[in-house]
């Protein structure tokens, strides 16, 4: 060691030295702890941060999903409201003895009782056959709800009315029944469209199950070169007795091949043209044929193909449902009440008794408003039979199949009593209301004279 050396390190030792580099170092690991200090408070303070908005974020969410959930309980709401503010339907409550405790005022529409006449009465009082409540009951009681249950039930005016009814217990908090409550749905005039929808598809039926088209192909010179296998169910040949074979083979009159071949190779293709063809067993069916031209890449035919329709049962079923229509029109020309169809509040067609009720021609009646013809008189009700008239073509526009006896009159001023069954009908897309009225004046007057 140098002098030099040893004096620099006797330097350092000094007492003083010593206490300053203790002090520096302890000055050191203050700031290195406050350092490390000040970064895990950053930390956490950054961790906070993140947490407070992921939970902001998370309020956030959770608020605009609880304001989503309100505003659709809301539309919901409103919705379901719309519903039962237009229901037509009859609700109904009654006790476990059977007696009626609540009724919905849409029951005067269907059987003619107001609320107030109905409610505190046995509900069997309504059972033409009292077997049929009994059934259901007994199903009431076996699975605590009954879903479009058929049965009958009286109309204030003795008339019986086709029901569906949809019922279920009510229960108390400790699962007891302690009433029910259900749903009386009129079907009377759906069982009788129904009736007539499935007199309709019957008839229908046997010739839309029965009917295949017959695809096919030939070559220019008429040979066929290609048949789809359901010409067996219309011919009684089977695919590979006719390829091979000129298509002129089943033609009973060639003519009509010349014809549909003149205005294949004007136009290109032909649309349901009607021709006559030949079964196997020798008969002749009606078919319509859309058939065109098949070209090679360079624009040349080389190929007629095309789809076959056996149309024999269509056109005997057309026949039928003329003469359906015409048997359908007479007793639509023949009926004793005044049948008339209105769109809007005018006249569009009617039967002749319409014009031998209002004692006016066709002429007259063409166009004219059905207001023309009700009179301002109070009816038996005490209601003006124009007010209420109006309410009921309103409320018939919007589904709700109304039936009224109110004050009319006929051309001539004469006022008469009628009874009035409106509909609303949906005819190629418009909407008509459907009128059948009985003349209860003309009635009184023939049972006093017998």
């Amino acid at each position: 060691m140098t002098e030099e050396s040893r004096k620099k390190s006797s330097s350092f030792s000094k007492p003083s030295d010593i206490r300053r580099m203790a002090l520096a170092r302890k000055a050191r690991k203050e700031r290195d702890a406050e350092r490390k200090k000040n970064r895990e408070l950053e930390f956490r303070v950054k961790q906070s941060t993140r947490e407070l908005r992921f939970a902001n974020d998370k309020l956030q969410a959770e608020i605009a999903e609880r304001k989503r959930a309100e505003e659709e309980l809301r539309e919901s709401e409103e919705k379901y409201r719309a519903i039962f503010d237009s229901f037509y339907d009859i609700y109904y409550r009654s006790d476990m003895k059977g007696t009626l405790t609540a009724i919905s005022p849409s029951v005067k529409y269907h059987g003619g009782y107001e609320p107030e006449e109905l409610i505190g009465r046995p509900i069997t009082d309504f059972y033409p056959d009292p077997a049929q409540r009994d059934e259901l009951l007994k199903r009431l009681r076996e699975k605590g709800a009954v879903n479009d249950f058929e049965i009958k039930m009286l109309a204030k005016d003795g008339s019986i009315l086709d029901i569906w009814v949809s019922t279920h217990f009510v229960r108390d908090r400790d699962g007891r029944p302690v009433a029910v409550e259900g749903v009386l749905r009129n079907i009377t005039d759906r069982k009788l469209a129904e009736e007539k929808l499935r007199n309709s598809e019957e008839k229908y039926r046997s010739i839309l199950e029965a009917f295949y088209d017959v695809y096919y192909s030939a070559d220019m010179a008429g040979i066929v070169t290609a048949i789809s296998s359901s010409v067996q169910v219309q011919t009684g040949y089977s695919p590979e007795e006719i390829i091979g074979r000129p298509v002129i083979d089943f033609y009973p009159d060639s003519s009509e091949r010349e014809e549909m071949l003149r205005r294949l190779k004007e136009t290109g293709s032909v649309d349901d043209y009607e021709i006559h063809m030949l079964s196997k067993d020798g008969s002749i069916f009606d078919v319509l044929v859309s058939t065109h031209l098949v070209f090679d890449g360079e624009g040349n035919p080389i190929a007629v193909e095309g789809v076959l329709r056996n149309i024999t049962e269509r056109k005997r079923a057309e026949v039928e449902l003329r003469e359906s229509e015409e048997k359908y029109r007479v007793l639509f020309e023949n009926a004793h009440d005044a049948i008339f169809l209105l769109k809007g509040a005018r006249f569009v067609e009617w039967n002749s008794q319409t014009l031998r009720m209002f004692g006016c021609t066709g002429a007259q009646l063409k166009g004219e408003q059905i207001y023309r013809f009700i009179s301002r008189h109070k009816s038996d009700s005490g209601e003006d039979s124009k007010a209420v008239a109006l309410e009921k073509f309103n409320a018939v526009l919007y589904g709700e199949a109304q039936f009224s006896i109110w004050k009319m009159t006929r051309y001539d001023g004469e006022v008469f009593d009628a009874e009035t069954g409106l509909a609303r009908l949906q005819v190629g897309g418009e909407t008509l209301i459907q009128a059948i009225v009985r003349d209860l004046t003309a009635i009184r007057e023939k049972k006093v004279g017998e």
